[in-house]
């Protein structure tokens, strides 16, 4: 026997994981300054025709050119001179996201987040040597 009502749908959506309900939550929390993004939904950069090393550095410039105060160009020269003595290159720096690195090293914290924020960007605006 059929019954007069229609059936009923109920649509079920995937939970969130516990892992990344802790990333957010973390994320999230005042402890964490600067936001750790998943790092696998980033794929690695590759500047073709620089050296790893001198890619920080035309970052480093690039940073420079868009900054006045001098006390912001001294900032992005720490955050690279920071980035080079611990051995990052520009697609850890984008990878790892974390700002920290640099304000427990005395890099202003606005500073430190563009620095670890805009490689991308950067990338998109660089026009290769050769």
């Amino acid at each position: 026997m059929e019954s007069p009502c229609p059936p009923i749908n109920i649509n079920v959506l995937p939970s969130q994981s516990p892992q990344s309900s802790m990333m957010a939550a973390q994320a999230g929390s005042p402890s964490t300054s600067c936001p750790y993004p998943n790092s696998s939904s980033i794929d690695a950069l590759v500047v073709p025709d620089l050296p790893l090393d001198e890619a920080v550095k035309e970052y480093a410039n690039w940073h420079k050119s868009r900054v006045a105060s001098q006390e912001m160009k001294d900032n992005v020269d720490l955050a690279c001179q920071i980035a080079l003595s611990k051995g990052f290159d520009l697609s850890q720096i984008d990878k790892d996201r974390n700002c920290n690195d640099y304000t427990d090293e005395g890099v202003m914290k606005g500073v430190a987040r563009r620095w670890t924020e805009e490689v991308r960007e950067w990338l998109n605006h660089y026009e290769p040597l050769f």
